[in-house]
């Protein structure tokens, strides 16, 4: 144990800037179920 957390699976789905606002929709709004934390790269 280092003391630092494998965050690697908690940010999951990971979108483009582009497609984030249809997938908030999917993934947060319509089906909460799958995803953990949804990130977005720029």
């Amino acid at each position: 144990m280092n003391g630092y957390l494998d965050c690697e699976e908690i940010i999951d789905p990971v979108v483009t800037f582009a497609s984030s606002p249809e997938s908030y929709m999917e993934y947060v709004d319509r089906h909460p179920e799958k995803s953990i934390k949804m990130g977005v790269t720029f």
